[in-house]
């Protein structure tokens, strides 16, 4: 009976802290950006994952500019990686993330955008609020930047993320084929 009832507890704590994702639809005026990001020059354009990927299918539309002056990054090199559906990197190089299996280079536009066709990132470990992108911007100081999911972030994580300029928060939604999308500038510190 014992073994039943901290059971039913262990459920009913899950079910009180599990979070259903919602997403608000992508509204006329998004559509008209994404499709503007969907014919940026190919250097600008990084598919990241093959149509067979396993996964939800996610496209970012990323901004990045000087966070001093607030001016476009041109010809910016960045390199993205991220774990599959699964949570796993599966580097090439073990121990080194930065090869993931999943991961694309590329250079922003004169607008300083870059659009990215990838597949949601799975969590890793036990946490539910880890699914990120990672973001290498080439000669910054600092390089690295993170994209976190506003949907599968945790409230802890959120603030974490609001104390820190080099953690974004990515407000997914959903377009009218159900593909989720994400826009967001990402203000870049002491760029080259």
């Amino acid at each position: 009976m014992k073994r039943y009832l901290g059971l039913l507890g262990v459920l009913f704590f899950i079910s009180c802290t599990a979070q259903q994702a919602k997403f608000d639809k992508v509204t006329a005026e998004e559509e008209v950006v994404l499709k503007e990001f969907q014919n940026v020059p190919n250097s600008a354009s990084l598919q990241m994952t093959k149509a067979s990927e396993p996964g939800e299918t996610m496209m970012l539309c990323l901004t990045f500019v000087d966070k001093q002056t607030k001016t476009p990054l041109q010809n910016q090199k960045v390199l993205l990686y991220q774990t599959s559906n699964d949570g796993n990197y599966n580097p090439e190089v073990s121990g080194d993330e930065k090869t993931a299996r999943i991961r694309g280079e590329g250079f922003t536009d004169t607008k300083g955008r870059l659009y990215i066709k990838t597949i949601l990132p799975g969590s890793y470990a036990t946490s539910g609020d880890n699914r990120h992108i990672h973001t290498q911007v080439f000669g910054a100081r600092p390089e690295a930047y993170d994209m976190h999911f506003k949907q599968y972030t945790s409230a802890r994580m959120k603030r974490f993320i609001q104390s820190r300029d080099q953690f974004f928060l990515v407000d997914l939604k959903h377009n009218a084929e159900g593909k989720l999308i994400g826009f967001l500038t990402i203000e870049v510190k002491n760029p080259k």
